[in-house]
């Protein structure tokens, strides 16, 4: 399970940050808006386990010096409406 988490948090990452050359940007927001509704009425425990995930990730990029994905990664619950 918890590689499927990383897999959508690697998603909601590039919807969020990637180029309008890249991916139309109402997609992008979209997507976004879906996910973060889903997230939103989830029950506890996975939104719990999708907020583990994320700071696992944001840990394992401070330690690889990545600190834009980590700072990325630390405001994902709140910009998805999830803190």
């Amino acid at each position: 399970m918890e590689q499927i988490t990383r897999i959508l948090i690697e998603d909601i990452l590039t919807f969020a940050y990637c180029d309008e050359d890249q991916m139309a940007e109402d997609f992008s927001v979209a997507q976004l808006e879906r996910i973060a509704s889903a997230l939103r009425a989830s029950d506890q425990a996975v939104t719990q386990a999708f907020l583990v995930v994320v700071q696992q990730m944001a840990k394992e990029s401070r330690g690889s010096g990545d600190t834009e994905r980590a700072e990325q990664l630390d405001s994902m619950p709140s910009h998805l409406g999830l803190a």
